[in-house]
């Protein structure tokens, strides 16, 4: 016997939380976020980051496993080890691409 999917059927409060959802983006988008030219620049790299960080975080996390396992334990300290291996190395390897001659070829490599 094969099981049907149950067809989707939108409700009033589907309407009523796209309706918040977008009014609360229109509320804050006319704001000043601290550091909001740091994050502007951030998010102008992002691809960039998102091609390298998974090698970055990988070989950082294999590290650990061999010199520090107790650390692979605790998430409280690891996850934000991770997120900042996986912002420093692809930002740092943009960076000096950039300043180096293969700067000419940063846009094929970082898109």
């Amino acid at each position: 016997r094969s099981t049907e999917w149950l067809a989707h059927r939108e409700t009033f409060v589907d309407v009523l939380y796209s309706a918040a959802f977008i009014l609360a983006i229109l509320a804050v988008s006319q704001a000043t976020l601290p550091f909001a030219r740091s994050l502007e620049t951030l998010g102008s790299r992002t691809y960039g980051i998102y091609l390298i960080h998974m090698i970055g975080m990988e070989n950082f996390a294999r590290g650990l496993y061999h010199f520090m396992p107790a650390v692979l334990g605790h998430q409280i300290i690891l996850q934000p080890l991770l997120v900042a291996v996986g912002l420093i190395i692809p930002l740092g390897l943009m960076w000096l691409v950039n300043r180096t001659p293969a700067r000419h070829y940063y846009r094929y490599i970082f898109g």
